[in-house]
């Protein structure tokens, strides 16, 4: 009944409104936080009702309501989507490098892992950027570098923005004879290749 009771009606729902925005702003920029920070999504749960307890004199304060599940999913399916979109539209207009990394996770299954670097004009240096993490159905360099592209065109990025590849120094990345390196250079002729000197790719960015 007390949930009930809180709730909005649906005319009220299907109406937007400046306090309504400030509120999902609000709680689009905590969401932020969490993520910047690396902070449990837990936290929301306790957060959430010390914003309206500590703010009494703020309406946006007392509407602030975003616990783990909601905060989650503004992360997931608002912030990521706006974000992956957003590169995704200036990687079909810059040349760029790609660093992929593959492991197995608990569940046995083979991911990979794909990071772009390319010179943001915003910021005004090079940058890299999560771009996908993918399955594979197998780690040979014919299904790696398949999904690598594919990865990709299936987006509309040109594969021709591609020119520069990096990965760790397994024969199946970058060995002469059938890796991933060689198979894409049959694609990309002028690309550049690069061994990575440590372990992890993802530590030399």
């Amino acid at each position: 009944m007390l949930s009930v009771s809180n709730s909005r009606p649906l005319s009220q729902m299907l109406t937007r409104d400046c306090h309504s925005d400030q509120v999902k702003r609000a709680e689009i920029k905590v969401a932020a936080f969490i993520v910047e920070h690396n902070l449990p999504f837990r936290v929301m749960d306790h957060l959430s009702g010390l914003v309206s307890t500590s703010f009494p004199d703020s309406k946006i304060a007392q509407d602030f309501s975003s616990k783990r599940t909601k905060t989650r999913s503004i992360i997931k399916n608002v912030m990521a989507k706006r974000f992956r979109d957003q590169l995704e539209e200036v990687l079909k207009d810059v040349k760029f490098s790609v660093i992929i990394d593959e492991t197995t996770d608990i569940a046995a299954k083979k991911q990979l892992a794909i990071v772009v670097r390319l010179y943001c004009n915003w910021e005004k240096r090079v940058t890299s950027s999560f771009f996908k993490l993918i399955e594979v159905t197998a780690a040979d360099a014919d299904h790696i570098t398949a999904a690598v592209l594919d990865s990709f065109e299936k987006v509309g990025i040109p594969t021709s923005n591609i020119i520069g590849f990096a990965a760790d120094t397994t024969n199946v990345m970058i060995g002469s004879h059938h890796s991933v390196a060689t198979l894409l250079k049959v694609k990309i002729p002028d690309l550049f290749t690069m061994k990575c000197l440590t372990p992890l790719c993802f530590t030399c960015m």
